[in-house]
């Protein structure tokens, strides 16, 4: 629903991922950014919510220093194992 997300894009819409993932049959809503700093650097943030009520379930945050444009599926890995899915 776009004018759920407008005009803040989905990272500053308040959670609205989760009503998107619920009116899609997911129970589950994961959100991904990746923000480029400079051309060495980067960070990425992961939040996964309960679809039905927008809970938090999990989080993470990490930046990546000294990595090309191709190094940041270092960062979902370590992200995914380090903080998500532990």
């Amino acid at each position: 629903d776009e004018q759920a997300v407008a005009p803040h894009g989905l990272r500053n819409c308040g959670g609205c991922e989760s009503k998107i993932a619920k009116e899609h049959g997911a129970s589950l809503a994961l959100l991904g950014v990746v923000t480029r700093v400079s051309r060495t650097e980067h960070t990425m943030f992961i939040r996964i919510l309960d679809a039905e009520t927008g809970n938090p379930v999990s989080q993470g945050f990490t930046d990546l220093r000294m990595g090309a444009n191709y190094a940041w599926p270092r960062s979902v890995k370590w992200l995914m194992t380090n903080r998500i899915l532990r």
